[in-house]
């Protein structure tokens, strides 16, 4: 019963803090998406 409690707990920490990572990453991730359409859109027009 105990090991289950300790195997649950420590299940539950390495969610919470993957998910706070994945959490903290995410406006980067955001931003350097819309600067790199920005330039591939730039990109598109001067070959055009």
């Amino acid at each position: 019963m105990f090991i289950g409690f300790l195997l649950f707990l420590v299940v539950a920490i390495m969610a919470f803090w993957l998910l706070t990572f994945i959490i903290s990453f995410l406006p980067y991730w955001i931003g350097a998406w819309f600067i790199e359409s920005y330039k591939n859109k730039d990109l598109v027009e001067e070959l055009e």
